[in-house]
Protein backbone atom coordinates (compact mmCIF):
# COMPACT_ATOMS: atom_id res chain seq x y z
CA UNK A 1 0.00 0.00 0.00
CA UNK A 2 0.93 3.66 -0.53
CA UNK A 3 1.37 5.97 2.78
CA UNK A 4 0.90 9.51 2.43
CA UNK A 5 2.45 11.82 5.53
CA UNK A 6 1.95 15.26 5.97
CA UNK A 7 4.41 16.80 8.00
CA UNK A 8 2.94 20.79 9.24
CA UNK A 9 5.43 23.25 10.82
CA UNK A 10 4.07 26.38 12.29
CA UNK A 11 6.26 29.19 12.85
CA UNK A 12 5.65 31.12 16.10
CA UNK A 13 8.70 33.29 15.98
CA UNK A 14 11.63 33.01 13.64
CA UNK A 15 13.50 29.77 13.29
CA UNK A 16 17.23 29.27 11.76
CA UNK A 17 18.93 26.43 10.29
CA UNK A 18 15.73 24.34 10.23
CA UNK A 19 15.95 20.61 9.03
CA UNK A 20 13.43 18.39 8.58
CA UNK A 21 13.87 14.52 9.03
CA UNK A 22 11.36 11.37 7.89
CA UNK A 23 12.70 8.38 9.08
CA UNK A 24 11.32 5.19 8.15
CA UNK A 25 10.89 1.39 9.62
CA UNK A 26 13.09 -1.27 7.55
CA UNK A 27 10.02 -2.68 6.06
CA UNK A 28 8.91 0.25 4.39
CA UNK A 29 10.60 2.39 1.48
CA UNK A 30 10.05 5.92 0.42
CA UNK A 31 9.14 6.22 -3.56
CA UNK A 32 11.94 7.90 -5.33
CA UNK A 33 11.27 11.53 -5.78
CA UNK A 34 8.20 12.10 -4.57
CA UNK A 35 8.70 14.54 -1.92
CA UNK A 36 7.27 18.00 -2.59
CA UNK A 37 7.50 20.79 -0.21
CA UNK A 38 5.22 23.77 -0.66
CA UNK A 39 4.59 27.12 1.50
CA UNK A 40 7.84 28.12 2.22
CA UNK A 41 10.96 28.93 -0.27
CA UNK A 42 13.04 26.59 -2.00
CA UNK A 43 15.01 24.06 0.68
CA UNK A 44 18.05 24.33 0.60
CA UNK A 45 18.13 20.20 -0.43
CA UNK A 46 16.12 17.24 -0.18
CA UNK A 47 17.97 14.07 0.42
CA UNK A 48 16.73 10.36 0.68
CA UNK A 49 14.27 10.10 -2.68
CA UNK A 50 16.19 7.10 -4.23
CA UNK A 51 15.00 3.80 -3.80
CA UNK A 52 15.85 1.79 -0.80
CA UNK A 53 16.39 4.96 1.38
CA UNK A 54 14.68 5.11 5.25
CA UNK A 55 15.59 8.38 5.67
CA UNK A 56 14.05 12.04 3.87
CA UNK A 57 16.10 15.20 4.90
CA UNK A 58 14.75 18.30 3.85
CA UNK A 59 16.93 21.80 5.30
CA UNK A 60 15.62 25.00 5.63
CA UNK A 61 18.14 28.13 5.85
CA UNK A 62 15.15 29.69 8.24
CA UNK A 63 11.40 30.50 8.90
CA UNK A 64 9.63 33.71 9.53
CA UNK A 65 6.63 33.83 12.01
CA UNK A 66 3.57 32.26 10.46
CA UNK A 67 5.02 30.31 8.46
CA UNK A 68 3.72 26.92 7.23
CA UNK A 69 5.34 24.00 5.30
CA UNK A 70 3.77 21.28 4.00
CA UNK A 71 5.61 18.00 3.07
CA UNK A 72 3.94 15.37 0.95
CA UNK A 73 5.77 12.41 -0.38
CA UNK A 74 5.06 8.52 -0.54
CA UNK A 75 6.54 4.80 0.62
CA UNK A 76 5.64 2.08 0.56
CA UNK A 77 5.87 -1.39 2.93
CA UNK A 78 7.64 -3.87 1.16
CA UNK A 79 6.45 -7.88 1.22
CA UNK A 80 8.86 -8.83 4.43
CA UNK A 81 5.69 -7.67 6.70
CA UNK A 82 3.76 -9.83 9.29
CA UNK A 83 0.57 -9.76 10.48
CA UNK A 84 0.06 -7.61 13.34
CA UNK A 85 3.69 -6.23 13.01
CA UNK A 86 3.69 -2.18 13.95
CA UNK A 87 5.62 0.34 11.22
CA UNK A 88 6.27 3.23 13.03
CA UNK A 89 7.31 6.15 10.79
CA UNK A 90 9.15 9.05 13.06
CA UNK A 91 9.54 13.01 12.29
CA UNK A 92 11.68 15.18 13.90
CA UNK A 93 12.58 18.73 13.08
CA UNK A 94 15.53 20.67 14.74
CA UNK A 95 16.02 24.21 14.74
CA UNK A 96 17.41 27.11 16.54
CA UNK A 97 16.98 30.72 18.12
CA UNK A 98 19.77 33.02 16.43
CA UNK A 99 20.72 33.71 12.93
CA UNK A 100 24.12 30.99 12.70
CA UNK A 101 26.33 34.05 11.41
CA UNK A 102 26.65 35.05 14.97
CA UNK A 103 26.97 31.96 16.60
CA UNK A 104 30.29 30.25 14.14
CA UNK A 105 32.35 29.08 16.75
CA UNK A 106 32.39 27.74 20.02
CA UNK A 107 30.57 28.43 22.56
CA UNK A 108 27.55 28.95 21.05
CA UNK A 109 25.04 31.46 22.25
CA UNK A 110 22.09 29.81 20.83
CA UNK A 111 19.85 27.29 21.57
CA UNK A 112 18.69 23.74 19.59
CA UNK A 113 15.47 22.47 19.71
CA UNK A 114 14.20 19.21 18.50
CA UNK A 115 10.44 18.54 17.97
CA UNK A 116 9.26 15.36 17.03
CA UNK A 117 6.24 12.86 15.85
CA UNK A 118 5.60 9.54 14.89
CA UNK A 119 3.21 7.69 13.05
CA UNK A 120 2.20 4.13 13.72
CA UNK A 121 0.70 1.71 11.43
CA UNK A 122 -0.29 -2.00 11.91
CA UNK A 123 -0.08 -4.40 9.54
CA UNK A 124 -3.17 -6.20 8.89
CA UNK A 125 -2.83 -9.12 6.38
CA UNK A 126 -5.38 -10.89 4.78
CA UNK A 127 -6.05 -14.19 3.45
CA UNK A 128 -9.17 -16.03 1.43
CA UNK A 129 -10.76 -18.67 -0.13
CA UNK A 130 -12.44 -18.71 -3.05
CA UNK A 131 -15.73 -21.16 -3.16
CA UNK A 132 -14.89 -24.87 -4.38
CA UNK A 133 -15.11 -25.10 -7.48
CA UNK A 134 -16.69 -28.21 -9.11
CA UNK A 135 -14.02 -28.81 -12.88
CA UNK A 136 -14.93 -32.28 -14.45
CA UNK A 137 -16.25 -35.57 -14.27
CA UNK A 138 -16.08 -38.97 -15.94
CA UNK A 139 -19.87 -39.22 -15.72
CA UNK A 140 -21.09 -36.61 -17.38
CA UNK A 141 -25.22 -37.53 -16.65
CA UNK A 142 -24.89 -36.97 -12.54
CA UNK A 143 -25.07 -32.68 -11.66
CA UNK A 144 -22.44 -31.11 -10.27
CA UNK A 145 -23.29 -31.84 -6.82
CA UNK A 146 -24.24 -35.30 -7.10
CA UNK A 147 -22.30 -37.90 -7.52
CA UNK A 148 -22.31 -42.08 -8.20
CA UNK A 149 -20.60 -44.41 -6.54
CA UNK A 150 -17.18 -45.15 -8.59
CA UNK A 151 -17.36 -41.83 -10.01
CA UNK A 152 -14.35 -39.52 -10.16
CA UNK A 153 -14.32 -35.73 -10.15
CA UNK A 154 -12.43 -32.72 -10.55
CA UNK A 155 -12.71 -29.36 -7.71
CA UNK A 156 -10.84 -26.61 -7.64
CA UNK A 157 -10.10 -23.98 -4.77
CA UNK A 158 -8.04 -21.00 -4.94
CA UNK A 159 -5.87 -18.96 -1.77
CA UNK A 160 -5.80 -15.34 -1.63
CA UNK A 161 -2.51 -13.91 0.30
CA UNK A 162 -2.17 -9.89 0.48
CA UNK A 163 0.85 -8.50 0.44
CA UNK A 164 3.41 -9.96 2.67
CA UNK A 165 4.69 -12.76 4.61
CA UNK A 166 3.15 -15.62 6.04
CA UNK A 167 5.02 -18.06 8.27
CA UNK A 168 4.26 -21.47 9.12
CA UNK A 169 1.35 -21.65 5.93
CA UNK A 170 -0.56 -24.45 5.53
CA UNK A 171 -3.44 -25.61 3.02
CA UNK A 172 -5.41 -28.58 4.38
CA UNK A 173 -8.06 -30.76 2.58
CA UNK A 174 -9.98 -33.12 5.24
CA UNK A 175 -12.36 -35.34 3.51
CA UNK A 176 -15.01 -38.12 5.69
CA UNK A 177 -13.33 -41.21 6.09
CA UNK A 178 -13.70 -44.17 8.74
CA UNK A 179 -13.53 -47.82 8.91
CA UNK A 180 -15.35 -48.62 11.88
CA UNK A 181 -18.62 -47.49 13.67
CA UNK A 182 -17.73 -45.57 16.96
CA UNK A 183 -21.01 -46.09 19.53
CA UNK A 184 -23.74 -45.14 17.65
CA UNK A 185 -22.15 -42.81 15.47
CA UNK A 186 -22.22 -44.42 11.97
CA UNK A 187 -19.60 -44.41 9.32
CA UNK A 188 -20.46 -40.92 7.75
CA UNK A 189 -19.02 -42.31 4.07
CA UNK A 190 -15.71 -42.03 2.32
CA UNK A 191 -14.34 -39.90 -0.28
CA UNK A 192 -11.15 -40.94 -1.84
CA UNK A 193 -8.64 -37.80 -3.04
CA UNK A 194 -6.48 -39.31 -5.13
CA UNK A 195 -4.86 -36.10 -7.07
CA UNK A 196 -3.52 -32.86 -5.96
CA UNK A 197 -1.62 -30.24 -8.13
CA UNK A 198 -0.82 -26.72 -7.41
CA UNK A 199 -0.26 -23.52 -9.25
CA UNK A 200 0.71 -19.95 -8.06
CA UNK A 201 0.90 -16.34 -8.92
CA UNK A 202 2.61 -13.49 -7.29
CA UNK A 203 4.18 -15.63 -4.44
CA UNK A 204 6.57 -17.86 -3.51
CA UNK A 205 7.20 -20.70 -0.62
CA UNK A 206 10.36 -21.37 1.06
CA UNK A 207 9.13 -25.45 0.98
CA UNK A 208 9.78 -25.74 -2.53
CA UNK A 209 6.31 -26.33 -3.34
CA UNK A 210 6.06 -23.04 -5.34
CA UNK A 211 9.55 -22.73 -6.60
CA UNK A 212 10.72 -18.74 -6.75
CA UNK A 213 10.99 -18.33 -10.80
CA UNK A 214 8.48 -20.80 -11.59
CA UNK A 215 4.90 -19.67 -9.99
CA UNK A 216 2.89 -21.09 -12.45
CA UNK A 217 4.48 -24.63 -12.91
CA UNK A 218 2.28 -27.45 -11.47
CA UNK A 219 3.54 -29.03 -8.16
CA UNK A 220 2.28 -32.82 -7.18
CA UNK A 221 2.20 -32.86 -2.90
CA UNK A 222 1.86 -35.97 -1.45
CA UNK A 223 -2.05 -37.46 -0.06
CA UNK A 224 -2.29 -39.14 3.45
CA UNK A 225 -4.34 -41.85 4.59
CA UNK A 226 -4.71 -40.60 8.51
CA UNK A 227 -6.70 -44.02 9.46
CA UNK A 228 -4.80 -46.83 7.58
CA UNK A 229 -8.01 -47.30 5.82
CA UNK A 230 -6.91 -47.27 2.04
CA UNK A 231 -8.26 -44.60 0.96
CA UNK A 232 -6.80 -41.15 1.41
CA UNK A 233 -9.14 -38.97 3.19
CA UNK A 234 -6.25 -35.86 4.10
CA UNK A 235 -4.05 -33.64 2.26
CA UNK A 236 -1.28 -30.91 3.90
CA UNK A 237 0.40 -28.65 1.52
CA UNK A 238 3.01 -27.48 3.93
CA UNK A 239 4.13 -23.95 2.74
CA UNK A 240 6.72 -23.35 5.34
CA UNK A 241 6.87 -19.25 4.71
CA UNK A 242 5.21 -18.12 2.24
CA UNK A 243 5.96 -14.41 0.64
CA UNK A 244 2.95 -12.87 -1.28
CA UNK A 245 3.88 -10.06 -3.42
CA UNK A 246 0.58 -8.70 -3.44
CA UNK A 247 0.77 -4.96 -4.49
CA UNK A 248 -1.55 -1.79 -5.48
CA UNK A 249 -3.21 -1.10 -9.00
CA UNK A 250 -5.01 1.71 -9.95
CA UNK A 251 -5.57 4.57 -7.33
CA UNK A 252 -3.80 2.36 -4.94
CA UNK A 253 -6.89 1.03 -3.37
CA UNK A 254 -6.94 -2.32 -5.03
CA UNK A 255 -4.90 -4.95 -3.75
CA UNK A 256 -3.57 -7.70 -6.26
CA UNK A 257 -3.14 -10.14 -4.08
CA UNK A 258 -0.83 -13.61 -4.48
CA UNK A 259 -2.85 -17.11 -5.19
CA UNK A 260 -2.34 -20.63 -4.58
CA UNK A 261 -5.00 -22.83 -6.77
CA UNK A 262 -5.36 -26.07 -5.42
CA UNK A 263 -6.80 -28.92 -8.11
CA UNK A 264 -7.74 -32.22 -6.58
CA UNK A 265 -9.46 -35.15 -7.44
CA UNK A 266 -11.86 -37.65 -5.86
CA UNK A 267 -13.17 -40.51 -6.31
CA UNK A 268 -16.24 -42.16 -4.23
CA UNK A 269 -15.46 -46.16 -3.14
CA UNK A 270 -17.86 -48.95 -3.26
CA UNK A 271 -18.12 -49.71 0.23
CA UNK A 272 -21.17 -50.06 2.35
CA UNK A 273 -21.15 -46.64 4.01
CA UNK A 274 -21.45 -45.15 0.51
CA UNK A 275 -24.92 -45.21 -0.01
CA UNK A 276 -27.16 -43.28 -2.35
CA UNK A 277 -28.79 -40.49 -0.94
CA UNK A 278 -26.24 -39.78 1.59
CA UNK A 279 -24.70 -36.03 1.54
CA UNK A 280 -21.06 -36.06 2.40
CA UNK A 281 -18.90 -32.68 2.83
CA UNK A 282 -15.35 -32.32 2.60
CA UNK A 283 -13.05 -29.00 3.95
CA UNK A 284 -10.80 -26.80 2.27
CA UNK A 285 -8.94 -24.29 4.93
CA UNK A 286 -5.91 -22.00 5.15
CA UNK A 287 -3.31 -21.62 8.24
CA UNK A 288 -0.07 -19.17 9.01
CA UNK A 289 0.85 -19.25 12.63
CA UNK A 290 4.04 -17.39 13.79
CA UNK A 291 2.68 -13.56 13.54
CA UNK A 292 2.88 -10.83 16.14
CA UNK A 293 -0.72 -11.26 16.08
CA UNK A 294 -2.49 -14.01 15.21
CA UNK A 295 -3.74 -14.78 11.76
CA UNK A 296 -7.76 -16.10 11.24
CA UNK A 297 -7.57 -18.93 9.34
CA UNK A 298 -10.06 -19.72 6.55
CA UNK A 299 -11.92 -22.37 5.44
CA UNK A 300 -14.49 -23.45 2.65
CA UNK A 301 -16.52 -26.66 2.88
CA UNK A 302 -18.91 -28.70 0.04
CA UNK A 303 -20.83 -31.30 0.08
CA UNK A 304 -21.85 -33.65 -2.56
CA UNK A 305 -25.24 -36.31 -2.84
CA UNK A 306 -23.94 -39.50 -3.46
CA UNK A 307 -26.35 -41.52 -6.11
CA UNK A 308 -26.92 -44.96 -6.73
CA UNK A 309 -28.71 -46.36 -9.97
CA UNK A 310 -31.73 -48.38 -9.73
CA UNK A 311 -33.05 -50.58 -12.52
CA UNK A 312 -36.79 -52.38 -12.32
CA UNK A 313 -37.27 -55.80 -14.44
CA UNK A 314 -41.02 -56.82 -15.21
CA UNK A 315 -41.55 -60.34 -16.61
CA UNK A 316 -44.39 -61.46 -18.42
CA UNK A 317 -46.38 -63.86 -20.11
CA UNK A 318 -48.96 -62.06 -22.78
CA UNK A 319 -49.80 -64.88 -24.82
CA UNK A 320 -50.68 -67.75 -22.54
CA UNK A 321 -54.24 -69.05 -22.78
CA UNK A 322 -55.69 -68.17 -19.04
CA UNK A 323 -53.60 -65.83 -17.82
CA UNK A 324 -49.66 -64.68 -17.15
CA UNK A 325 -49.60 -66.31 -13.54
CA UNK A 326 -51.35 -69.83 -14.46
CA UNK A 327 -50.54 -72.77 -16.69
CA UNK A 328 -51.64 -75.83 -18.18
CA UNK A 329 -49.59 -78.96 -19.73
CA UNK A 330 -48.35 -78.14 -22.94
CA UNK A 331 -49.21 -74.25 -23.03
CA UNK A 332 -47.04 -72.38 -24.80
Amino acid sequence: YDVLLFIVLDAQFQLFTVTQNVQYPLSVVVTPNSAVVSGATVPTFITGQTSGDSVISISFPRLDVGTTILVTFFAKSTNNIVNGEILTTMANCSYHSSPSQYNVVPPYYYRFYLSKSTLPFTVSLHTSLSAITYVSSDLTETPNTDVAIGENVTYSVTAFFSGGTYPNTHIILLFPSCDVVIGAIPCPGVIDVYSVVLSAASLTSSTGYLLSGLPSTPLSVPLVDTNADGYNDAVDVQLGTLVSDGFPTGNGNTITAGSVTVTFSVVIPAIPANVGGKNESFNVSVTSSGHPVALPSVSQTSSIVLLEPSLSIVLTAPNTTFSNTQLEGGEV
